[in-house]
């Protein structure tokens, strides 16, 4: 017995002395050399990478940029978690064995084909950069991020991804992509395909959507209330309808069939290219956080950017104007102006003649001069209207700040299926829990005709049998201090916005001043004093949804995500 036990004994130590003595084969040596030079990989720090050492590790492997044509050898790391081994010249990748993998990154190699099927842990899925012509990512449910940009593929099938927060998948020949159960994506790049439909009515958490250079005849981006980041140029719309997106920071419509647009609802707006359309009007007024405007190639008679103070630059050529007033007061920000190719523009009324003569990137064209004062008639009219909650619960004042010329006819909707009201200042009950997109349409006495909509006022779900009254006055009661501001007229910001946890407050208000969040339907969320200048709260505890948080006697809208 004891001879047996002694040549079993002896046995497993000569197999286990066998498994630590065999080498791992990995026949490309960028690859090997890669591996050799790691001391968390090559604890012995021998020529090679036994297989003991291999199984052991569990940590991370980035091999990017290596100049590394063949990966053989990356099956015997089961263990790894994460493999970089992007900007190299693998042609195949094998990765069967390698289950444990939450993060990959095989972006700019020459794959043509990618088996990701055993990989069910991925969570980060990044192959952009190849010449991949079919992708399977059904098993990979716990994917978040997947970047699959630049390759060969002409369908993708995320429907089982219903983790996603961010998909990549643009300079492709994608002809239909289903997002529909993809409801938590927050960025979907999807630009430079085939598309001809999209529809993104079910991605509610939406705020970056990417989807120029496609065959799009429609889009609705209606329910897409968070939505910051809007590009859907060269496709062939004829209408687009942005008035629910009040957070919309940038939008690109270029190069579609607009003959219209609407962005007065858009007072965020910072970056606004709408150029290469047939669009004949441009309302401004209320997008006084502007600072780049792109309106050149329409058929616009008349352009006012006068309330636009933030202006850096202005691109209106080749339009029909014959009244242009950039008469901002802040002249000296203009860097790039343009508005030649308007052959009937005679004056463009301007800060300062002289100034305005002495800017190289200022172009016109010689039939027209510059002048403080061109004389043009009115042609604006503004509407617009601020929520602002009573101290009633349920009950909120809409502050009438439409403006026009002469006597001004209203249309107010309310969004829920009544009749709409034809008054300046009516009031509406809502008997049903809901969310209702409030709009003002108005006209005036030139016929000069401009709408705006607010859908922050929503009764929460949560509220059985609940009611709100809206009523809407040209003046707040005098009980209530507060109206809500825009960002750029605020003496606070607040970042992050939209947010999940915390809501950082910078103010020039002095310490101790009060802030309060309210809730949509008018509640007291948070009550609290400032102790410094730089603050921030914790608000995991909130519901998702839109809040209104006051500092001193100005109030900011933010989301709760």
């Amino acid at each position: 017995m004891r001879s047996y036990f002694l040549i079993l004994t002896i046995t497993l130590t000569g197999c286990l002395n066998f498994l630590k003595a065999q080498n791992v084969y990995i026949p490309d040596s960028a690859f090997k050399a890669a591996l050799v030079n790691d001391t968390l990989i090559n604890t012995n720090g021998d020529t090679a990478i036994q297989v003991s050492e291999a199984v052991s590790y569990s940590g991370r492997i980035n091999v990017s940029g290596l100049g590394i044509a063949d990966l053989t050898g990356i099956s015997a790391f089961m263990g790894i978690d994460s493999l970089n081994c992007s900007f190299n010249f693998l042609t195949s990748l094998d990765l069967s064995a390698n289950t444990a993998l939450t993060y990959l990154n095989c972006g700019y190699n020459q794959l043509i084909t990618l088996n990701v099927s055993t990989n069910i842990a991925l969570t980060s899925l990044r192959c952009l950069g190849n010449q991949i012509t079919s992708l399977d990512v059904s098993s990979n449910s716990a994917l978040t991020y997947l970047s699959c940009q630049y390759n060969h593929l002409t369908s993708l099938n995320v429907s089982s991804n219903t983790a996603l927060t961010k998909l990549y998948c643009n300079t492709n020949f994608i002809t239909s992509l289903d997002v529909s159960a993809n409801t938590a994506l927050n960025y979907l790049v999807c630009c430079q395909n085939q598309l001809s439909s999209l529809d993104v009515t079910a991605n509610l958490a939406l705020m970056d959507l990417e989807c120029h250079i496609n065959q799009l005849t429609n889009l609705d981006v209606s329910a897409n209330v968070y939505l910051m980041s809007l590009y859907c140029g060269q496709n062939q719309l004829s209408s687009l309808n942005v008035s629910a997106n009040t957070y919309l920071y940038y939008l690109h419509c270029n190069n579609n069939q607009l003959t219209s647009l609407d962005v007065t609802s858009n007072t965020a707006l910072y970056n606004l290219n709408c150029s290469h359309n047939q669009l004949t009007n441009l309302n401004f007024t209320s997008n006084t956080a502007l600072e780049a405007i792109w309106c050149n190639n329409n058929q616009l008679s008349g352009l006012d950017v006068s309330a636009n103070t933030a202006l850096t630059f202005l691109e209106s050529g080749n339009n029909q104007l014959t009244n242009l007033n950039i008469q901002n007061g802040h002249n000296t920000l203009l860097i790039n102006f343009a508005a030649n190719g308007n052959p009937n523009l005679t004056c463009i009324q301007v800060d300062s003649v002289a100034y305005a003569n002495s800017i190289v990137n200022w172009v016109k064209d010689s039939i027209a001069s510059y002048s403080t004062n061109c004389n043009y008639p009115p042609t604006n009219c503004y509407a617009h209207f601020t929520m602002s909650p009573d101290t009633v619960p349920q009950t909120w004042y809409a502050l009438n700040q439409c403006t026009g010329n002469g006597i001004i006819n209203y249309v107010w909707n309310w969004g829920d299926g009544t009749p709409n009201d034809s008054t300046t200042n009516p009031s509406h009950t809502y008997s049903t829990a809901g969310y209702y997109n409030i709009c003002v349409s108005i006209t005036d006495s030139i016929d000069c005709t401009n709408s705006y909509c607010d859908s922050s006022v929503y009764i929460n779900k949560s509220i059985v049998n609940a009611v709100i009254n809206v009523n809407v006055v040209n003046q707040l009661p005098s009980y209530i201090n507060a109206g809500l501001e825009t960002p750029s007229k605020a003496n606070f910001s607040i970042y992050p916005n939209p947010t999940s946890t915390t809501l950082n407050i910078q103010t020039t208000k002095s310490n101790n001043s009060n802030v309060k969040i309210f809730d949509a339907i008018g509640q007291l969320c948070l009550d609290e004093k400032l102790t410094n200048k730089n603050t921030s709260f914790n608000i995991q505890h909130l519901q998702s949804g839109i809040y209104f948080i006051k500092v001193g006697d100005t109030m900011q809208k933010f989301v709760k995500e």
